[in-house]
């Protein structure tokens, strides 16, 4: 479950730049609406910019505008904000909703060219992460975003809602043991090709990998049904 979580929310509003931007164009975003406001301008812009094999592909099979927006209330409206609530009302986590506009503003207007970065989180400088983790490590967390390290052990939530709290934990470093590729620190993924996993620098382009997180680029490009491929730029929903 943590990894759709990633899908649908952090890709394109926690993976933001850090650097901010600039004044955003509307009201600030309630966190309560965060799912509809995120859903109507991300699922417009992949309509737009992508196949409809594309948006099966992105959306677990959703492939229209009504879809698409019902995935995003349903999976993320109905799952993870109530999780998120929960989080800022018991102090373990800081929500901003004018920098929830900024990136949903920016996401409206991005070329769909660019579309495939924005997916990966690169909404590099026009906003930053509306979310702040308050909890130092080892305290009790119910997702990634409540932490400072920004991991969350052993978190967990089911498709009725119910949360199984976790612990902050630091992220592995370069050459320390990992569990998965979202696991290690910034710049690095998990390396499984040894005899034990560890993190390593991400991959240059041309590089031989197995999965997007492995590359710098964020796309392991030919590796269908668990194969090999290549890391490069994904062409993923840029409109041609």
């Amino acid at each position: 479950m943590k990894r759709a979580a990633c899908l649908v929310i952090v890709s394109v509003l926690s993976g933001c730049d850090d650097g901010g931007g600039g004044d955003g164009g509307g009201d600030p975003v309630p966190l309560s609406d965060l799912a509809a406001e995120l859903g109507a301008a991300t699922c417009a812009k992949m309509v737009e910019c992508c196949t409809v094999e594309e948006l099966e592909d992105q959306l677990l099979g959703a492939s229209t505008l009504e879809e698409c927006e019902a995935f995003y209330l349903g999976f993320l409206g109905q799952l993870f904000i109530p999780v998120m609530e929960d989080s800022v009302a018991d102090g373990r986590l800081r929500y901003d909703g004018d920098e929830t506009r900024r990136c949903i503003d920016a996401v409206a207007v991005v070329e769909c060219a660019d579309f495939p970065a924005t997916l990966r989180g690169g909404l590099a400088g026009s906003c930053s992460s509306p979310f702040t983790g308050l909890v130092e490590l080892a305290g009790e967390c119910a997702n990634d975003a409540d932490c400072v390290s920004t991991l969350c052990d052993g978190d967990r939530v089911d498709f009725e809602g119910n949360v199984t709290m976790g612990v902050c934990a630091r992220r592995p470093g370069n050459g320390e043991a990992c569990a998965d590729g979202d696991e290690c620190g910034a710049g690095l993924y998990c390396d499984t090709s040894g005899a034990s996993d560890l993190c390593a620098p991400t991959l240059a382009d041309g590089t031989t990998c197995r999965f997007d997180d492995d590359c710098t680029a964020g796309s392991c490009l030919g590796n269908d049904n668990g194969g090999m491929g290549t890391c490069g730029a994904s062409m993923a929903c840029d409109g041609l």
